[in-house]
Formats: C-alpha cells, structure tokens, sequence
C-alpha cells in the first residue's frame, strides 16, 4: 500500500547518489575540517553506510512498530484521533 511515504528502494538509490555526490565533494573540493590526508574511500564507505542503514531501520522498523498510526496522519502522535465510522 502506498502511504505517501518513499518505498524503500527509491531511499535505497538516492542514499548511494547522495554519498557518491558527498564522497567526490569531500575528495575534490576538500571540505573544511575534514584533513585530506586522513580521508579514505573504503572508510567513508563503512561509516556512511552503516550510519544510513540504522537510520533506515530506526524509521522503517522502529518507528513503525513504536508508533503503527503515526503515519497515517501526516506524522503528527498528538491530537485528535479521527472517530472511525462503524
């Protein structure tokens, strides 16, 4: 059922866009704070994805078993409840 959410393989494909567009940013324009020198591909690849899968399954998993309704109201847990006609 499509609930106005993203189905997860189009997060699954902007999230390898976004950290290809992030890793070639740090590695050609060489952000501040970030020592060229000490910046590795297969590291940033590590930690990128392990950062974007928990946050992938905190919101798809956790939250959704936490909170079953929320997203059926716009992502609002407080307020009225809309009464269900029976």
């Amino acid at each position: 059922m499509w609930d106005r959410d993203w189905p997860g393989v189009f997060q699954f494909f902007a999230a390898i866009v976004e950290g290809v567009v992030l890793g070639a940013t740090i590695k050609i324009f060489r952000l501040p704070y970030i020592q060229q020198e000490y910046f590795k591909i297969p590291t940033f690849i590590k930690h990128y994805s392990l950062v974007w899968v928990s946050v992938y399954l905190s919101s798809w998993v956790i939250m959704r078993l936490l909170f079953p309704r929320w997203r059926f109201r716009g992502g609002q847990w407080m307020g009225k409840w809309p009464r269900s006609s029976q």
